[in-house]
C-alpha cells in the first residue's frame, strides 16, 4: 500500500511540473493557460483513482516436469538427512523481526501524517464553507436597478444564467461563491463607492468566473489538494 501511494505521489508530482512549465510558457495566452490547468487536474485525479482501483498483481504459476525415474523412486531410496531438533525462535533471523517492525511503524507513521494534514485542509475548507453561508445569511438581496440589468446583460452575453446578487457589511471585494447556485457577494455601499464603469468592469468579471464553471474547477482543485498535500 505504502509503495502504491509513493508512486501515485511521484506520478502526480511529474504531471503538475509539466504543466507548472507548460503555463509558465504559456504566461500571455490566459486561455491555453486555464485549459492546462484543467486538463493537468484530471489527469491528477485519473491518476489517483486508477491506482487506487488497480487490481493486486498475480505471481505467475510455472509448471514443474518431474521425471518418470523420480516419481517411481519408493520414499525409503530418498537420502537421509541428519534429524536436528530446531525451535522456532532459532529458525526466525533475529534481525528480520526489527526490521519489519521498523517498516511497519514507518507506514503507520507516514499515513498518521498524511491524514492529520488532510483533516487541516478539510477543516480550513469547512470553516470557508460555513462563513460564506453566515454571509449570505446576513445579506439582502440587491435592489440597485443599474446592478441588476448589467448582470442580466452579461449572462446573456455570456449564455449564462443569471445569478442571484447580495449585498453585506461584512463583504469588502465583491466575490462569487457558490457551485449549485452562484451567487455575487457584493459590498453594502456597493453603489456609492464604485462608479459605473468600475461596477461593470466587476461585475463583467464575476459573471466570466460563473459561465466558464470556475467554481467547479476551483471546488476539484481544494479536493484534490486535501488529497494530495504533501506535493
Amino acid at each position: 500500500m505504502m509503495d502504491l501511494a509513493i508512486l501515485i505521489l511521484l506520478r502526480s508530482s511529474v504531471v503538475i511540473t509539466a504543466a507548472l512549465i507548460a503555463m509558465a510558457a504559456s504566461s500571455r495566452m490566459p486561455v491555453l493557460r486555464v485549459a492546462i490547468a484543467r486538463v493537468s487536474l484530471l489527469v491528477v485525479l485519473a491518476i489517483g483513482l486508477l491506482g487506487s482501483w488497480s487490481p493486486p498483481s498475480r505471481v505467475p504459476m510455472v509448471a514443474v516436469h518431474v521425471p518418470m525415474a523420480m516419481r517411481a523412486l519408493p520414499a525409503s531410496a530418498s537420502p537421509s538427512k541428519p534429524e536436528t531438533k530446531t525451535t522456532a525462535a532459532s529458525t526466525a533471523s533475529p534481525a528480520s523481526v526489527p526490521t519489519r517492525a521498523s517498516s511497519i511503524d514507518l507506514t503507520l507513521l507516514s499515513i498518521g501524517v498524511w491524514a492529520c494534514g488532510s483533516l487541516l485542509l478539510l477543516g480550513h475548507l469547512a470553516i470557508g464553507l460555513f462563513t460564506i453561508r453566515r454571509i449570505r445569511r446576513q445579506s439582502l438581496p440587491v435592489e440597485d436597478a443599474s446592478t441588476l440589468e448589467a448582470i442580466s446583460d452579461f449572462a446573456r452575453g455570456l449564455g449564462g444564467r443569471i445569478p442571484k446578487a447580495v449585498a453585506s457589511q461584512h463583504v469588502s471585494t465583491p466575490f462569487v461563491a457558490g457551485v449549485f447556485k452562484p451567487t455575487i457577494y457584493l459590498p453594502a455601499d456597493w453603489s456609492e463607492s464604485f462608479d459605473a464603469e468600475t461596477r461593470d468592469a466587476v461585475l463583467r468579471h464575476e459573471m466570466a468566473h460563473i459561465a466558464h464553471g470556475d467554481l467547479k474547477w476551483a471546488l476539484l482543485l481544494r479536493v484534490l489538494q486535501i488529497a494530495l498535500w504533501p506535493q
